[in-house]
């Protein structure tokens, strides 16, 4: 019933008109239904008594009506409420025209006088007042005494209808009309409190408007349809540099003069830049029709951002292919420039490699800013003998230390190149504070096969053939190749060779012209368990060239302090055994501090340790090795200089150097007997040494014709299979058991058992 009436004011059959009407009308119709209902069961049997039988079709008409109206309400409400009034006004007529009563005339007149009032409970105030000016009509047949009663010409009426009709108007103006006006008073409370809470609702929608836009840190404005402004904050007058608040009804574009400004496609506002900064315009459709709020969003920092972001993205672009220190092309700049190259049909390209041999002296001696000065300079001198025959490839730095660069023209254009490169020097050198400096160069060159090649194989063909050639330009060949394999494998073994101590040490002598031994060489030995017995000359300059000399050098120096440790424990005296040490130790900083302290761990004496300086690696710094050897002078090590005259640079070592020996290379004395020449050489240098205070030792003395012949010239320090051959360390052990006898030509120590790879 509740749901029928409409009583909570929620449901809405038909949202044109309000709910609290319809449920209005329906308490209306359903209580004159029932009324209705009531009068026709209670007056039928009465009515058919006196046989008034228009009664009960009036009664049964006017049920009929409330019924039909009462159905119609739910689709049609105006039909139903204007049938409504107009069965009220017809029931005051019915009342007037059947009533015979004079008295009960007026109580159809007094019906009327309720339609105004539930007219306006229905329909509103103009239908009320129409229904109030038609009541005019019922108070002047009030005033006239109007008795219709005489027209219908019914002459008797029920002997209860003075009840019906009282009763009729008693419950409709006491029951009905009190039932709507008590649904109206409720739906007007209820409105009311609606608006109150609208009201309060509207206010924190202000204070939040005031927050959220008039207040807040963002910069927005309100326009509507046509671009016109409706509001503004003051963060956005402040952006849009305006002097005021402009007034409302302003165009858009009258606000946006000082900015610049980016519009969407479709012509609407996208982003501004005013004062170096830049906002975003984000539009928001708003609740009132045709209002946009426009909030200037400042995206500076990521735009900022942005911007830094693709500048990094082109630095790591150009870092991929530029070297960051020298401003050259690199290796990969040349690597795709390889695979992106179609050589000529037939034709096949060449790779220049050039090594500066000696990058790591000129860093060291004139610093990384003139060093890259110089590869700067050689690349720009290649660059410009290509250019002659027609070649624009550049020049890419490889690596630290070697140029590369594609010969792509044809082969005579090639042919001309390497022509010019055997002619023109590239290495004109750059002028520094500290002098000139002048690279070292040499030449590789790989042949660039077709695409199936790996063109990162042909970058390392000719850097192998630049680091690895002994002519000035060097043609790699599969040969190159095998062979660098073999040496990075041995390479790998000498380190865990190290690791696993597989190092072994032999002792040679060193004796007078009496055969006194006056001390011995360490010389070492390499017994691998894959490869067998490796010579010297093979793995020492491999061991120089993948920098692991220091570690042989820091392990043979232990090897000969534990020996030395436990000869003297033993109660011998031991006589000093020489070491090789490379150029390469001594331009490390921490080598003499290492080998000192390896000398006070096993308490041995400087003087027992003989330094022999070789000349297989070339020094770094030569001020470093000049200062590292007066400090082993300082700490009182006997120095030697080996392999004297077997390179171009022994005598500049002995002007400079403070040697206390000069060790002779054995090929002076391989055929010293018929070459009377080396024999004028060997005479100068021991004069040399004489006048220098220094002593002079020659080894690979094998026969008795070279030992008289080097005596005779004033030698007296020897070395050789003539005397003895290695030592293994039993050997040594037993010399030292008898006595330490002397050795000559003629004893049978050279036949004691020696170490392997004599």
């Amino acid at each position: 019933m509740k749901q029928f009436l409409y009583l909570s004011d929620v449901q809405h059959p038909d949202d044109s008109v309000e709910t609290w009407r319809i449920s209005v009308l329906r308490i209306i119709l359903l209580s004159g239904f029932l009324l209705c209902l009531w009068i026709v069961v209670h007056s039928s049997y009465q009515a058919i008594t006196v046989n008034l039988y228009h009664v009960i079709v009036l009664c049964v008409s006017f049920y009929a009506v409330m019924g039909l109206l009462l159905w119609a309400s739910r689709r049609h409400y105006s039909i139903a409420a204007y049938g409504l009034l107009v069965t009220i006004l017809a029931a005051g007529v019915c009342i007037n025209l059947f009533a015979i009563s004079g008295y009960l005339h007026m109580f159809g007149a007094l019906i009327w006088y309720a339609t105004p009032l539930v007219a306006l409970l229905l329909l509103g105030t103009r239908a009320a007042l129409g229904f109030a000016l038609l009541n005019i009509l019922a108070f002047m047949a009030l005033l006239a005494k109007l008795d219709l009663s005489q027209y219908s010409g019914i002459e008797r009426e029920l002997p209860d209808a003075n009840l019906y009709i009282q009763a009729l108007v008693f419950m409709f103006f006491n029951g009905c009309l009190p039932l709507a006006a008590a649904r109206t008073i409720s739906a007007a409370n209820k409105l009311s409190e609606q608006r109150r809470l609208n009201i309060q609702m509207l206010t924190e929608q202000n204070a939040l408007y005031q927050s959220l836009f008039l207040q807040t840190a963002a910069a927005q404005l309100i326009v509507d349809e046509n671009e016109r402004l409706v509001d503004i904050n003051a963060r956005a007058i402040n952006v849009l540099e305006l002097d005021a608040k402009p007034v409302d009804g302003t165009p858009l574009s009258d606000l946006l003069l000082h900015v610049n400004v980016r519009n969407h496609a479709d012509g609407r506002l996208a982003s501004i830049e005013c004062a170096h900064r830049h906002y975003e315009v984000a539009s928001t459709a708003m609740q009132a029709e045709g209002h946009y709020l426009l909030t200037l969003n400042d995206i500076s920092a990521k735009k900022h951002l942005r911007v830094a972001l693709q500048h990094h993205d082109q630095a790591e672009k150009r870092a991929r292919f530029i070297d960051g220190a020298s401003g050259l092309h690199n290796r990969a700049w040349l690597q795709r420039g390889l695979q992106e190259w179609q050589p000529a049909p037939g034709g096949r390209g060449k790779l220049l490699a050039v090594n500066v041999r000696n990058h790591g002296y000129l860093e060291q001696r004139f610093g990384q800013r003139y060093y890259l000065d110089v590869l700067r300079l050689v690349a720009n001198n290649l660059q410009q003998l290509l250019a002659t025959v027609g070649m624009s490839q550049p020049v890419c730095l490889l690596n630290h230390r070697v140029l590369g660069v594609l010969c792509d023209g044809d082969q005579i254009a090639q042919q001309r190149v390497f022509e010019q490169l055997a002619d023109v020097s590239l290495s004109t050198g750059v002028d520094t504070p500290q002098g000139r400096a002048l690279p070292d160069l040499r030449l590789g060159v790989a042949t660039v096969l077709p695409s199936t090649q790996s063109r990162e194989q042909v970058i390392d063909n000719a850097i192998y053939a630049a680091e690895h050639g002994v002519a000035f330009c060097n043609d790699f060949t599969p040969e190159h190749r095998e062979a660098f394999l073999q040496q990075q494998e041995i390479t790998l073994l000498l380190s865990e060779a190290i690791d696993e101590q597989e190092l072994g040490l032999a002792f040679q002598p060193k004796v007078t012209g009496q055969g006194s031994v006056i001390g011995m060489e360490a010389l070492l030995r390499w017994r691998s368990a894959v490869l067998g017995n490796v010579s010297p000359a093979m793995f020492i300059p491999m061991a120089e060239q993948a920098n692991l000399i220091q570690r042989i050098t820091l392990y043979v120096i232990e090897q000969v302090c534990k020996h030395q440790q436990r000869w003297q424990a033993q109660g011998y005296s031991p006589v000093p055994v020489a070491v090789n040490i490379s150029a390469l130790d001594l331009d490390q900083p921490t080598f003499v501090t290492q080998l000192t302290q390896m000398l006070q761990r096993y308490a041995v004496r400087p003087q027992q340790v003989v330094i022999e300086l070789t000349e297989s690696a070339a020094s770094i710094d030569p001020d470093a090795t000049l200062q590292g050897v007066r400090t082993l002078r300082e700490w009182g090590f006997y120095v030697a200089l080996d392999d004297f005259g077997a390179g171009y640079s022994g005598l500049a070592k002995l002007t400079h150097l403070p040697v206390d020996e000069i060790k002779i290379d054995r090929h002076f004395v391989t055929d010293i007997e018929s070459n009377h020449r080396k024999q004028q050489v060997l005479g100068a240098i021991y004069a040399m040494c004489e006048s220098l205070g220094i002593h002079a030792l020659v080894e690979g003395i094998e026969r008795d014709e070279q030992f008289h012949l080097l005596a005779s010239l004033g030698y007296d320090l020897f070395q050789g299979f003539g005397f003895s051959r290695p030592l293994s360390i039993d050997a040594v052990d037993r010399w030292y058991a008898n006595g330490q006898p002397a050795l000559s030509l003629q004893t049978e120590m050279n036949r004691e058992p020696t170490c392997e790879m004599d």
